[in-house]
């Protein structure tokens, strides 16, 4: 009986978390959708996750300082884990109650939805009784990546002077190895211009899987060679150029 009692008063306790919704009406969709609430030390709080599935924003959390950023509508909010305090365009604002972390996961007060986000996009966000009316969000989250290792067959790129080992051979390891790491930490579909010792021209069909605006970004990784960075490995991120791609030269022009 105790025990039964126990788990019964467990799940009365878990639901008691949940406090209500908050409905939001997204201009240009027929129904409106709902963030939920949860209540975190008395105070009514929503999950990082759901709120930037809403909105569409991107976060990066820095654990080393215990920093949230947050990118919404084209601006950038830094808010610090345990204060109500965040920062937009270098000016403070608070929050009144902290941003909190349970576990893994993240949460926002929700007054920092309900109330201060229409003041920082008043031309974007508006509360209509107790419905909260926003403009469409704008996707700017990355989805597919192309890394492109250079080089490839008969064209070994830089050749070193003690090992002689070849570009093509580095920036190929470097490429597979990112390629795993971009789709383990952050979800995302990566692309390879090679996968193995062959030579890819630029101006062939193969090159172009970012074809139908497919790809959110490029990255490019090439060992430059230079006396006054010798060895010296560098990653050159540029954003997609949409086909047909220019000659290599002309492409390294427009990045130097």
């Amino acid at each position: 009986m105790n025990k039964k009692f126990f788990v019964f008063f467990a799940l009365l306790t878990c639901l008691g978390m949940l406090l209500g919704n908050i409905t939001i009406q997204i201009k240009g969709e027929v129904k409106p959708v709902n963030l939920q609430e949860t209540t975190l030390s008395s105070v009514s709080y929503v999950a990082l996750k759901d709120f930037s599935a809403i909105f569409k924003a991107i976060s990066k959390e820095d654990r080393s300082d215990n920093r949230l950023y947050l990118n919404l509508y084209d601006e950038q909010f830094i808010f610090l884990e345990n204060s109500p305090y965040y920062t937009l365009k270098t000016v403070s604002y608070n929050m009144h109650y902290p941003l909190l972390r349970k576990g893994e996961s993240l949460y926002l007060p929700s007054v920092f939805v309900t109330e201060q986000l229409k003041t920082h996009f008043p031309s974007l966000i508006q509360r209509k009784g107790s419905t909260l009316q926003i403009a469409k969000p704008i996707d700017n989250s990355v989805k597919t990546i192309v890394l492109d290792p250079g080089h490839g067959g008969k064209d070994p790129g830089a050749i070193g002077k003690k090992l002689k080992a070849n570009e093509k051979d580095i920036n190929l390891a470097v490429a597979l190895k990112l390629k795993n790491l971009l789709e383990k930490e952050l979800g995302v579909n990566v692309l390879l211009t090679r996968k193995d010792d062959r030579f890819v021209s630029y101006m062939i069909e193969p090159v172009l899987p970012m074809k139908k605006e497919l790809t959110s970004l490029s990255v490019c990784i090439p060992i430059p060679v230079s006396q006054q960075l010798p060895g010296e490995l560098k990653h050159i991120i540029y954003p997609l150029l949409k086909p047909p791609m220019p000659e290599p030269w002309k492409l390294w022009k427009m990045l130097l």
